[in-house]
């Protein structure tokens, strides 16, 4: 199944290089998926079982309450943020955080009142260089 998923990965890319998902990059290791907004961030978990994915974030992001208020973009039907990856997709590609730090309140995360985490599960996966605060 990931094998699959790595060659729809490629195939994606050849016939629509423009990926309007991130502010740039193709998600090879030398020219990574640029991630600048909270709404990039969220589309990383639509690439987390591919295996040949990369990402790199490009700049602090910050969450606010808003965003998870009943109308905002993150609200998910009062879950609140769904970690990216999970037992059955866990995270696999590599994240590097260049040293930038992902900001959110003390919200819900899969609406269990957990603090809030960016990743749930992860499988071979890299990540470097992101401070996670709240």
């Amino acid at each position: 199944q990931s094998l699959f998923r790595d060659r729809l990965h490629q195939i994606q890319q050849r016939h629509h290089p423009e990926n309007t998902e991130f502010a740039g990059g193709d998600g090879s290791a030398e020219n990574p998926y640029r991630i600048e907004t909270a709404t990039q961030l969220n589309n990383v978990r639509n690439y987390a079982a591919s295996s040949t994915a990369n990402f790199v974030l490009s700049n602090d992001i910050a969450f606010s309450a808003l965003d998870f208020a009943a109308d905002g973009i993150f609200y998910n039907g009062g879950a609140g943020w769904t970690p990216i990856g999970d037992s059955s997709a866990p995270f696999c590609g590599t994240f590097n955080g260049a040293g930038h730090v992902i900001a959110a309140p003390a919200v819900k995360t899969g609406g269990q009142g957990r603090p809030w985490k960016l990743y749930g599960r992860c499988s071979a996966c890299g990540m470097a260089g992101v401070t996670q605060e709240q």
